[in-house]
């Protein structure tokens, strides 16, 4: 087996050794590691063979309900191929062998370092049948500038864009907003609602402000997290489901402090691993207006959340990635 492997090939240096390679993966949230995983493969052959994992092998995985669909993960990786010029197939990929298990056009297999493991399964099924052992070629991956490999779980997980730049950066150490910046924020970033919403499908829910989550917990919807500061309009605020807090923290007005944002990240991954036990209630000593800002990027994607537009009624933002980005544009901007 070890002469098959071709680790740490470099692949500027290596020529077109192959008719085709065969690679595979499952492509989600299309981000720069998968191009560079597809490129570093079309160095190696004329044509590429990249399986698509379906959703039956993917279920298992971490926040799988964020997955993309197979058709769009297909059209992505088939669009970066068309960009490229590079010459490509791609097929759904049922298990880890695709078609390297019979005679086919595949003369070559690529792996990154995490995938490893299937490049060596392949090779032993191939013993088993009689078949020689396929050249295995691995590509390192890309890793953001903390030096964490980008990564499709990651992205779900609302922790790093497309490119690898990752949110909680915006907010270390403390962020005071600029007058732009609260403007900005002040203006309903969501769907405007009258009332609160029948939700029909199973998803993660916070709601920040004390009427708004007394609003919710009333209708017997299921909370995960309350923020609340036992306010309305800078006015005391009493609520009889508002009562005993999980946490206590501070938060000046006008800024996400550190201590914030910190709770929050823990609370985000707590949420994504499903460790939560019961509704998190968050009280707030100061102004807890800014925690939708700091949830919209931490939280992981899918994530709802519910406040109060004074006058107008409930803003509610289902986080995704073109939400994340444009409250994350608002801080990268000087």
């Amino acid at each position: 087996m070890a002469e098959a492997v071709a680790a740490g090939v470099e692949p500027g240096n290596a020529m077109k050794q192959y008719r085709a390679i065969g690679l595979g993966g499952t492509f989600d949230h299309f981000h720069i590691g998968h191009q560079r995983f597809l490129e570093y493969a079309a160095e190696f052959a004329d044509h590429l063979v990249v399986g698509i994992t379906t959703p039956e092998l993917t279920a298992h995985k971490l926040l799988a309900q964020s997955i993309e669909s197979f058709e769009t993960r297909k059209q992505a990786v088939e669009s970066f191929l068309t960009a490229k010029g590079i010459s490509g197939e791609t097929f759904s990929l049922n298990d880890q062998f695709g078609p390297t298990l019979k005679d086919s056009q595949v003369e070559a297999v690529a792996v990154t370092e995490h995938t490893v493991t299937g490049g060596e399964a392949i090779n032993q099924e191939r013993t088993k049948l009689g078949l020689s052992p396929l050249p295995v070629h691995i590509s390192t991956l890309v890793r953001d500038e903390h030096g964490d490999v980008i990564s499709s779980t990651r992205i779900r997980l609302g922790e790093i864009n497309r490119t690898g730049q990752l949110y909680k950066d915006l907010l270390q150490n403390g962020v005071t907003l600029t007058e732009a910046q609260t403007a900005f924020f002040k203006q309903p970033q969501g769907k405007l609602l009258s009332d609160v919403p029948k939700i029909t499908v199973s998803v993660p829910i916070a709601t920040v402000g004390d009427v708004v989550s007394e609003s919710f917990l009333q209708a017997k919807v299921d909370v995960s997290l309350v923020v609340f500061d036992r306010k309305s309009a800078r006015q005391a605020y009493t609520s009889s489901v508002l009562t005993e807090p999980t946490q206590t923290l501070f938060n000046p007005a006008g800024r996400i402090s550190t201590e914030l944002s910190d709770w929050l990240r823990q609370f985000c991954q707590q949420l994504s691993h499903e460790w939560l036990p019961r509704t998190q209630f968050l009280y707030i000593e100061g102004e807890e207006d800014l925690a939708t800002v700091a949830l919209v990027l931490l939280a992981p994607l899918q994530l709802r959340v519910y406040y109060g537009q004074p006058n107008q009624g409930i803003v509610e933002l289902i986080i995704d990635e073109a939400l994340k980005e444009r409250f994350a544009n608002v801080f990268r901007t000087p």
